[in-house]
C-alpha cells in the first residue's frame, strides 16, 4: 500500500484493508490531486460534500468523477437537489446532517451509472429487502392489479370433454349450483349420449365449471349440440338459454389405475384417471383384480363416484400390515381402451372410528347431499322399489322429528337426503342422522348427526322444456322441476289449439304427474294427428313458483304399426294383368322402407317356388289411393308373346284365373304375395321381415278391414267404409240394406233408409252415411233387436268395376249417450234422462260425475247414476237452475261412447 499511499503511516489500522481496497479498483483519488498518480489520505480532516459525493458516487454508483465535478453528477444522478447544490457548494465541511441527507436523496432518487436506482442496486446486492426500502419509503409498492369488472351476464365459455361418459361445461362466473337434467339438453335425436334423471351433474371447486356424468356414454367421435338453459350464478344472474352445437366428444387417452387404499374391513377402493365401463355388474372379478397373487378371494366389484373408482370387496377380511393390488388390462374406458398393468402395496390398518360428516351440497328445499369422510353404507336394505321403511327413514331428518325423510341414496362418500314429504325452510337448517343410523365398511357406526346446511330460496320459475307424443291419443310434458301435484292434474291449467290456433274444446280426459315428478301425461278423449299447441299455466312446483303462461307446438303422428294387408289381382293371365296391394296406411314411397321397392315382393306359386317381381323384365310398379296402396303390372305371357321365345318367370308370369279357396265369401287363387319390411308414412315399419298376403281374384270389393267399418253414430245414422273408392256410386244399392234381427220372432225386419250419402275420406276411401227412420235408438241392440247391414247385387262399382258386396255385418255401437230431457223435481232434486244407460263403472259415489249447476244460489252437492236416469242433488235449485256436463269425467255406455258436454239454459221438464 505504500508504493500507492502517500503518507501511509498516517492511515489508522481499523481502516488499512479498506483504504487497500478503495486504492486498488480506484474508488477514491485522495485528496491532494498533485501527488497523482498515487494517494494521498486525510483520514482526521474534516471531508467536504465534492469529496464525500466522489465516495458514493464511485464506490457505490458505478460513476467515475472526481471532485471538480461531482456536485454536478451528483445533481444530474438525482442524489441532490438544487438547494442542496448551492447550500454544499459554500460548506467547507459536511456535518452528519449533511450527509444523512445527500444518503437520503441517493437512496430516495439516485439513479446510478448503469440505469438501476440506487436502492434497486442495494436490494439487488442483498444490502437491504424490498420490504424494508417499501417501509422507508424509499420506493412504492407495485400497485395491485385492477381486478376485472365482474360479467354483466352469465355466458358457457366453452364445453370441453377428455372422455365418452363427461362432459365439462365451463361459465364465466361461480354459480349457485350444478343444475339437473332439465338444465342441460342433448339435442341430437339420434345421439348415444343420455342426460337424463340418472345422470350426475357436479360443480368444481372455482363453482365455474359443470361435470356432467351421461347416464349413457357417447359412440366415439360423436356429435352434439347441448342446450343449456335456467343456470343461475351466485350473483343471482340468469344465463339466456344457449345452445353450444358440434361439441364432438372423443377419448383418445389410455385410463389409468391412479391409487388403492383400503377404506373397510373387506374393501379396497381403486381409483381410476376417468369413468370405466368395463367391469359392468355381475362380471368375474378376477378378470379384473388380483388381491395378494389370489391369496385374498375376491365376492365382487362395485363402481362409485361416477364411475371413476372401483371398490372391491373380498369374502375374508384383511389382516393388519401390507397388501398387494394388481389391477389388469381387462379393466376399460368407455372408448374400450384397457389400463396398463398397475400393481399398488397398500397397508392395512384398522378404522375404529365411525363416519362423520364433513360438507354438503345441492342443498334444495326437497334434499340435500351430505359429504362424509369415508365411504358408507345404510345399515337397511331397500324394497324392490329402492324404498325404505318409515321407522328407518325417521332415523334422517331436519329440523324436528316431525321432518322425516322421504328417500334416500348413497353414492360412495355422499349420502343424498329426499324431503320432498317434508321440505327444508329456506335459509339456516340443521340435519339430524340417529346414532347407529349408517356405517363405514369398516363396520363403524355413526354417532349422533347435527350438521347445518344453508337452504337456498327457491325462486327458478317452472319451465316446460319439451312436448313429446307418447301414442295416438296421449303427450308427454317434461318441466323442468317437481311439480305440486294438485296444479300439475288440473287439467283446466292445460289447454290444446290447432294448427289454426283455435281451441280444440273437451280434448283432454286426464293429466298424471309421473313418478318422477317432472313429467306430466296428457290423455286424449280422442286420437289425433297433425299438429298442435298445448297452452301451459297455473302449474307450481313445491316452492310454489308458478309457470309464466307458455305455448309450445307438438306434432301428433301415426305410431301404429301398418298390418293386415290385402291383395287383388285384375285380368289374371290376360293382357295389363296388375296386382293392387291395399295397405290400409299411407305409406312411405321412398327410403329403405319404401312400398315402390319391387325387390320387396315375392310371389310363392306352390311346391316352395317363388320368384322375386323384379326378376321379371317390365314389371312397372306405381303408388295409387294417396299412398295407401300400389299398383303392379306384371307382364303376361299375351303381353310377352311378341317376344321371341319368352320364358316364364323371367319375361312374364300368368296368375291363377280360378278360385283355389273361399273365405269370408271372397274367392283366392293358390298363389301367395310376400312382402318384405316396408313402413308407413310417419316410419312405423312393420312388425314382421316378412308379411305373408292372400291373392283374392277380382270381382267385388267391400269393407274397411277394420272393427268399425260399419257403425252407428247417432240414433238414425249409420257409417259404412269401403277398403275402396266407389267411382260409379248408386245410392238404392244401400236403401234397402239396414234391417234388424229379431230375437222375439225370428225374423229380420227392415229399417228404412231415407237418405244414402256417399263421400270420401282423406284416405281416400269410400263412406256411406245412412240416415235412418223407424230406429231411433244409440244402442245397436235392445229389446232382443239387433241393428245389421248387407249389401248384394250392388251396382256401384271401383275404377276397376269391381262392385260393392258387403255379407251381413253387425251394426257397432259408436253413437254416444243422448239427454232426452231434464226435470225439475224440486228445490233438492233434478233428473237427467238419457237415451241408454250409463255403464256403472265410469261412475263415481258420492261424487257430481262431472255435473253442475249455476243460476241464483243454486248448489251441487253429488249426482247420482243409476242406469239412463241421472239424479242431481243440491239446494236452491228450480226450473230455471242451469245443467252443464263436462265430458272429460268420462261418462259412458257399455259400448265406451262418452256422454258428450252438454249445457241446458232453457227451463226444465
Amino acid at each position: 500500500m505504500a508504493e500507492k499511499v502517500v503518507y501511509a503511516d498516517q492511515v489508522p489500522s481499523w481502516s488499512i484493508k479498506w483504504v487497500a481496497y478503495a486504492v486498488k479498483y480506484g474508488y477514491t483519488s485522495g485528496v491532494d490531486a498533485s501527488v497523482a498518480p498515487k494517494v494521498k489520505f486525510a483520514p482526521m480532516q474534516k471531508m467536504a460534500a465534492t469529496e464525500f459525493l466522489v465516495w458514493l458516487m464511485n464506490i457505490g454508483m458505478g460513476y467515475k468523477v472526481g471532485t471538480n465535478n461531482s456536485i454536478d453528477e451528483a445533481r444530474n444522478a438525482g442524489i441532490i437537489t438544487l438547494t442542496q447544490e448551492i447550500e454544499l457548494r459554500v460548506k467547507d465541511a459536511l456535518i452528519r446532517d449533511d450527509i444523512a441527507g445527500i444518503l437520503y436523496g441517493a437512496c430516495k432518487n439516485g439513479v446510478c451509472a448503469d440505469g438501476r436506482t440506487f436502492i434497486q442496486s442495494l436490494i439487488d446486492a442483498g444490502f437491504i429487502s424490498e420490504v424494508a426500502a417499501i417501509a422507508a419509503g424509499f420506493i412504492e409498492p407495485e400497485a395491485e392489479p385492477e381486478p376485472e369488472p365482474e360479467p354483466d351476464e352469465l355466458e358457457v365459455v366453452q364445453v370441453t370433454t377428455n372422455n365418452l361418459k363427461q362432459l365439462f361445461v365451463e361459465f364465466n362466473l361461480p354459480l349457485k349450483d350444478a343444475g339437473d337434467e332439465s338444465n342441460y339438453i342433448i339435442e341430437n335425436d339420434d345421439a348415444q349420449a343420455v342426460i337424463d334423471e340418472d345422470s350426475n351433474f357436479e360443480l368444481s371447486e372455482d363453482k365455474k365449471t359443470v361435470i356432467i356424468t351421461l347416464t349413457e356414454a357417447a359412440a366415439q367421435q360423436e356429435v352434439i349440440d347441448l342446450t343449456i338453459r335456467d343456470i343461475e350464478a351466485e350473483n343471482g344472474l340468469w344465463l339466456d338459454e344457449t345452445t353450444i352445437e358440434d361439441i364432438e366428444l372423443k377419448d383418445t387417452t389410455l385410463p389409468k389405475a391412479v391409487s388403492a387404499s383400503v377404506v373397510g374391513q373387506y374393501t379396497i377402493k381403486v381409483v381410476f384417471s376417468e369413468p370405466i365401463m368395463i367391469p359392468e355388474e355381475g362380471d368375474d372379478p378376477d378378470q379384473y383384480f388380483t388381491v395378494d397373487d389370489g391369496d385374498y378371494l375376491i365376492e365382487k366389484v362395485e363402481k362409485v363416484n361416477n364411475d371413476t373408482e372401483i371398490n372391491i370387496t373380498l369374502f375374508s377380511s384383511l389382516e393388519e400390515g401390507t397388501v398387494k393390488v394388481e389391477a389388469k388390462p381387462a379393466i376399460k374406458d368407455y372408448a374400450g381402451f384397457g389400463i396398463t398393468k398397475t400393481s399398488f402395496n397398500i397397508k392395512v390398518k384398522e378404522d375404529k372410528d365411525g363416519p362423520v360428516v364433513v360438507g354438503y351440497k345441492n342443498a334444495k328445499s326437497t334434499e340435500v347431499t351430505l359429504i362424509f369422510n369415508e365411504d358408507i353404507e345404510l345399515l337397511e336394505d331397500a324394497d324392490a322399489d329402492d324404498e325404505y321403511s318409515d321407522d328407518y327413514l325417521e332415523m334422517f331428518y331436519h329440523t324436528n322429528k316431525n321432518n322425516p325423510a322421504s328417500g334416500l341414496k348413497v353414492n360412495g362418500k355422499e349420502l343424498t337426503i329426499d324431503f320432498t314429504d317434508s321440505k327444508l325452510p329456506p335459509g339456516r337448517a340443521y340435519i339430524y342422522i340417529a346414532e347407529d343410523a349408517v356405517q363405514d365398511l369398516w363396520g363403524n357406526t355413526n354417532a349422533r348427526i347435527s350438521y347445518v346446511v344453508e337452504v337456498s330460496k327457491d325462486t327458478e320459475p317452472v319451465t316446460l322444456l319439451k312436448v313429446e307424443q307418447e301414442d295416438e291419443s296421449s303427450i308427454i310434458l317434461t318441466f323442468n322441476k317437481v311439480l305440486d301435484e294438485d296444479t300439475a292434474e288440473d287439467i283446466d291449467n292445460y289447454t290444446i289449439l290447432d294448427k289454426n290456433g283455435k281451441t280444440v274444446k273437451d280434448i283432454i280426459d286426464d293429466a298424471v304427474l309421473g313418478k318422477d315428478g317432472k313429467t306430466v301425461t296428457i290423455t286424449f278423449t280422442e286420437e289425433l294427428y297433425g299438429n298442435y299447441s298445448i297452452v301451459v299455466e297455473h302449474v307450481e312446483d313445491l316452492a310454489g313458483n308458478v309457470i309464466k303462461k307458455t305455448t309450445k307446438s307438438f306434432t301428433m303422428k301415426d305410431m301404429t304399426i301398418p298390418e293386415d294387408f290385402d291383395a287383388r289381382i285384375y285380368n289374371p293371365g290376360k293382357k295389363g294383368q296388375t296386382l293392387k296391394v291395399n295397405f290400409n296406411d299411407t305409406m312411405a314411397t321412398d327410403g329403405r322402407y319404401s312400398v315402390l321397392d319391387l325387390e320387396k315382393y315375392e310371389i310363392v306359386v306352390g311346391s316352395g317356388k317363388s320368384f322375386n317381381l323384379s326378376d321379371i323384365k317390365g314389371v312397372t310398379i306405381k303408388s295409387v289411393d294417396n299412398d295407401r296402396a300400389v299398383e303392379i303390372r306384371i307382364p303376361s305371357y299375351e303381353d310377352a308373346e311378341k317376344k321371341k321365345n319368352p320364358e316364364r318367370y323371367v319375361d312374364y308370369y300368368d296368375f291363377s284365373d280360378t278360385a283355389d279357396y273361399v273365405k269370408g265369401g271372397v274367392s283366392y287363387i293358390s298363389e301367395e304375395l310376400i312382402i318384405a319390411r316396408v313402413a308407413d308414412a310417419s316410419g312405423n315399419k312393420t312388425a314382421s321381415n316378412l308379411n305373408y298376403v292372400d291373392i283374392a281374384l277380382s270381382g267385388q270389393f267391400g269393407l274397411k278391414n277394420d272393427k268399425d267399418a260399419v257403425a252407428l253414430t247417432d240414433k238414425n245414422t249409420i257409417t259404412i267404409t269401403l277398403n275402396d273408392k266407389i267411382t260409379t256410386y248408386k245410392s238404392g244399392d244401400f236403401e234397402d240394406a239396414v234391417y234388424y234381427y229379431n230375437e222375439k220372432t225370428g225374423k229380420d225386419v227392415p229399417v228404412r233408409v231415407t237418405r244414402a250419402r256417399h263421400t270420401v275420406n282423406s284416405d281416400g276411401l269410400s263412406v256411406i252415411t245412412l240416415t235412418l227412420s223407424g230406429w231411433n235408438s244409440t244402442e245397436v241392440s235392445f229389446d232382443g233387436k239387433t241393428l245389421k247391414v248387407k249389401v248384394t247385387n250392388a251396382d256401384s262399382r271401383n275404377s276397376y268395376g269391381e262392385t260393392v258386396y258387403i255379407p251381413e255385418t253387425t251394426v257397432v255401437d259408436k253413437a254416444a249417450p243422448e239427454v232426452v230431457s231434464v226435470v225439475f223435481i224440486n228445490s233438492t232434486t233434478i233428473k237427467v234422462i238419457l237415451s241408454e244407460d250409463i255403464d256403472s263403472k265410469t261412475a263415481a259415489a258420492d261424487s257430481k260425475n262431472g255435473f253442475s249447476v249455476s243460476g241464483g244460489s243454486a248448489q251441487l252437492t253429488k249426482a247420482i247414476v243409476d242406469g239412463n236416469e241421472i239424479t242431481l242433488i243440491g239446494e236452491n235449485l228450480k226450473n230455471t237452475t242451469d245443467v252443464s256436463y263436462n265430458q272429460v269425467f268420462g261418462l259412458a255406455d257399455a259400448a265406451g261412447n262418452v256422454l258428450k258436454s252438454f249445457t241446458i239454459t232453457d227451463v226444465l221438464d
